[in-house]
């Protein structure tokens, strides 16, 4: 089965952690794609992407400041958080958050 695009979202920021900065300058922009099988964060600077596959998350939640918070396992197994969103916030944060837990407890089963 090829992988579908469940949700995606241009103009997004990406901070390392559970938390958005008090800047954008501590951010990388891009764009968040969520598919069925993973979570990709495709960024406009180079070698700063985010390829996470859903069985890897453990938690995503809302945030903070209306901020997307995904924690997960990195490939050599440590805890790693990022927070996404705008300046003002993730767009349809609650959508988000509802769909990456669905389509996690399906990967883990």
């Amino acid at each position: 089965m090829s992988e579908q695009i469940v949700a995606e979202n241009d103009g997004i920021l990406c901070w390392k952690g559970p938390k958005m900065g008090m800047t954008v300058l501590t951010a990388k922009p891009g764009k968040l794609v969520l598919t069925d099988q993973r979570l990709l964060f495709l960024s406009n600077s180079k070698g700063a992407g985010l390829d996470v596959p859903l069985s890897a998350v453990f938690r995503c939640e809302a945030g903070k400041k209306r901020a997307l918070v995904v924690w997960h396992r990195d490939g050599t197994g440590a805890e790693a958080a990022h927070a996404f969103g705008q300046q003002m916030g993730m767009p349809s944060r609650d959508s988000w958050v509802a769909e990456i837990n669905r389509l996690r407890g399906a990967a883990l089963n």
